[in-house]
């Protein structure tokens, strides 16, 4: 999947809170731009089929890559 830019990660203030954040969180800004970039590239779609599927799918790569085990959100 091809990264935009996107105004949030080009900004330097912007890019700079938004790292503090992720960094609170345990999380990337790479993370942050795969979600975003999954968003953009539903919108205008009359139906978001399969886009759960595609945040479940990059943020379980996430989680694999920091070797750690993922947990069910329904528990």
């Amino acid at each position: 999947m091809r990264k935009r830019r996107l105004p949030l990660t080009e900004d330097p203030k912007a890019r700079e809170i938004l790292a503090t954040s992720c960094s609170q969180h345990g999380i990337t800004i790479s993370l942050i731009e795969e979600l975003i970039e999954i968003q953009r590239s539903n919108l205008g779609r009359e139906r978001q089929t399969g886009i759960s599927a595609d945040f479940s799918a990059v943020i379980a790569e996430f989680i694999e890559q920091r070797g750690e085990e993922p947990t069910n959100a329904s528990d």
